[in-house]
């Protein structure tokens, strides 16, 4: 009976420790998150809307143009390429 409670326990702590040791791996892989850019922000810098397709608002300054998709609720941006 001993050793079948010192095997739950070691079995028990082994499971502990590769749980914790998956979660944080899990953790480190994710790739970083890009800031998030909004309209408001975008035109706050001088950028003005120059056309809009679909759910798209197309935003330009200078060279830079950015790509706005446009919610009810928020936007989220990004550099054209």
């Amino acid at each position: 009976m001993k050793w079948r409670a010192s095997c739950l326990k070691f079995c028990t702590i082994a499971l502990a420790s590769g749980c914790l040791t998956a979660s944080s791996q899990a953790q480190q892989q994710r790739p970083a998150q890009k800031p998030t850019v909004t309209l408001p922000s975008l035109t706050a810098q001088g950028f003005e809307i120059k056309a809009s397709v679909a759910s798209y608002l197309v935003l330009q300054k200078g060279k830079d143009v950015w790509l706005c998709y446009m919610l009810a609720t928020r936007s989220t941006c990004e550099p054209a390429e």
